[in-house]
C-alpha cells in the first residue's frame, strides 16, 4: 500500500489524470504539485518531458552525481517495496520524476544546489564546473515566472536537458 499522502500517490494521480485528460483544463491537480509549472502544459507535453526524464535514468547514468542526489533527496522518505524489478525500476523513475516538479520550486532548487556543491567538492573536470555555473541562470528562471509563464513546456524541457547534460558529462 503507498500512503496517498506521498508524493509517489500524488505523482501517480497526476499522471493517470494526465492518461484521460485531453486538455489542461481547470484541474487543480495533487496537492504536491499546486505551484508546479506540470499543470500548465498539455498532456502530451507532459509525457514528451517524461521522455526527457528517462534519458536521465539511462543505465549507464545511475552513478553519476546528478542522479545520486535526485535518488537521495527524493527517495528519502519514500519506502517501494516489490518483488518484481520492473515494477521497482518504474515506481522509483515515477518517484524521481515527479519530485522535480513537485514542491515548486523548492525540490528542483534543492536538487541545483546539491548537485553543485557535489561537483564543487569533488572537483570532477574543469569543464563540468563551467556547465553548473549555469544552474545560476537556470535557478533564476525558475524563481521568475515571467520568464517561463509564457512557455512552460520549454522551459520544463530546458531544466530536463540541462539536467541531461550534467549527468553526461559527469558520468
Amino acid at each position: 500500500m503507498i500512503p496517498a499522502t506521498s508524493l509517489l500517490h500524488q505523482g501517480q494521480t497526476l499522471l493517470l489524470h494526465l492518461l484521460t485528460a485531453e486538455s489542461v483544463g481547470d484541474w487543480i491537480g495533487p496537492p504536491a504539485f499546486v505551484e508546479s509549472p506540470i499543470l500548465r502544459v498539455e498532456p502530451w507535453q507532459y509525457f514528451v518531458l517524461w521522455e526527457r526524464f528517462e534519458n536521465l535514468m539511462q543505465v549507464g547514468l545511475s552513478e553519476c552525481v546528478v542522479v545520486q542526489v535526485l535518488k537521495k533527496l527524493a527517495l528519502d522518505d519514500t519506502r517501494i517495496t516489490t518483488n518484481s524489478s520492473l515494477i521497482l525500476v518504474t515506481a522509483v523513475q515515477t518517484a524521481l520524476f515527479h519530485f522535480l516538479l513537485a514542491s515548486w520550486p523548492e525540490n528542483l532548487l534543492t536538487v541545483l544546489e546539491d548537485v553543485s556543491s557535489e561537483m564543487q567538492t569533488h572537483q570532477i573536470e574543469g569543464t563540468m564546473l563551467e556547465h553548473f555555473w549555469d544552474s545560476d541562470r537556470l535557478g533564476q528562471d525558475i524563481l521568475s515566472p515571467p520568464l517561463h509563464a509564457q512557455s512552460t513546456f520549454a522551459f520544463l524541457l530546458q531544466v530536463f536537458d540541462t539536467l541531461h547534460l550534467w549527468a553526461t558529462i559527469s558520468g
